[in-house]
């Protein structure tokens, strides 16, 4: 199931990434067919883990988090089922937007800790972690619909849309619990949260401003 879930959403997020988007951030597991698609077109395709594998510790404790890449490069910063392994998510993608151009977008692909797999996991196994999926062994994060929505809002993002991926067939126990409990998300394995990055306080820039405006100034001098 989950090998058929990744070449999907691949071929979903294939459709997402715009023309005028030409640079591309990547984070999280590799995504072999969609960088392949970005190359042939041209498109410039950074991978994070090949520049620095220790975001996944970005934290309080260990705040230094630098990458050799220019500010304000990149057009779309793709986080895909990252923050399900980070310590700490919003710190990671406050520290990630920098390289995103003020017009820039952000996907986040997520697993969604409420669906019905997840829950008779709970049910019946007490949260035993998996091989793959929601809980596999290197998640130490889960979201839901509402808080990835929140967490957008927290690192300086407008929410513009969402894409869900849902499982077309359900076991019957799972048919029969989503019958009983009435929750829209309970068959929606994972989310792809779309935001574009927003510039105003307190996410604005404030020393490129300043510089830019100094420069400004003395050109008309």
């Amino acid at each position: 199931m989950h090998e058929q879930y990744r070449q999907q959403i691949q071929e979903k997020l294939k459709t997402l990434i715009k023309p005028e988007q030409k640079s591309v951030l990547c984070l999280g597991d590799p995504l072999p067919a969609l960088q392949q698609m970005c190359q042939e077109q041209n498109k410039e395709w950074v991978h994070v883990d090949t520049l620095n594998a220790q975001w996944r510790d970005l934290s309080r404790d260990q705040p230094e988090f630098e990458l050799p890449l220019p500010a304000k490069h990149f057009d779309l910063l793709l986080v895909y089922h990252a923050l399900e392994q980070a310590l700490d998510p919003e710190r990671l993608l406050l520290e990630l937007r920098k390289y995103l151009q003020p017009e820039g977008e952000i996907y986040i692909v997520a697993y969604n800790v409420g669906h019905i797999s997840t829950i008779i996991n709970l049910l019946t196994e007490g949260w035993a972690y998996q091989d793959d999926g929601a809980l596999r062994h290197s998640h130490i994060r889960y979201f839901s619909n509402e808080s990835l929505r929140k967490l957008i809002d927290q690192v300086g993002f407008e929410f513009v849309d969402e894409i869900v991926y849902q499982l077309q067939q359900l076991p019957v126990l799972s048919r029969q619990l989503a019958q009983v409990m009435k929750n829209p998300y309970l068959s929606i394995l994972s989310f792809i949260m779309i935001g574009r990055k927003i510039n105003t306080f307190p996410f604005i820039d404030y020393e490129d401003d300043v510089f830019k405006s100094m420069k400004e100034t003395k050109a008309k001098e």
